[in-house]
């Protein structure tokens, strides 16, 4: 059985779009912490990538003509 499945059969139990939304999210929250999933791992992982470089300067914008 996959996830696809498993999800389908939850929604299909659960009432309403809201509260399933709730209980799907505590069910994952849990299912992370049971697999032992570590929130400092993940920040980590996200960091470690090279910072984004913006633009120092704005560009230029052509003004607007009016008719």
């Amino acid at each position: 059985m996959n996830i696809a499945a498993i999800i389908g059969v939850l929604k299909a139990i659960l009432p309403t779009k809201k509260i399933s939304a709730w209980i799907l999210g505590l069910i994952a929250a849990a299912l992370a912490l049971f697999m032992g999933v570590n929130n400092a791992d993940l920040k980590e992982q996200f960091c470690e990538n090279a910072v984004v470089e913006l633009p120092a300067t704005a560009p230029v914008v052509a003004p607007v003509e009016s008719k």
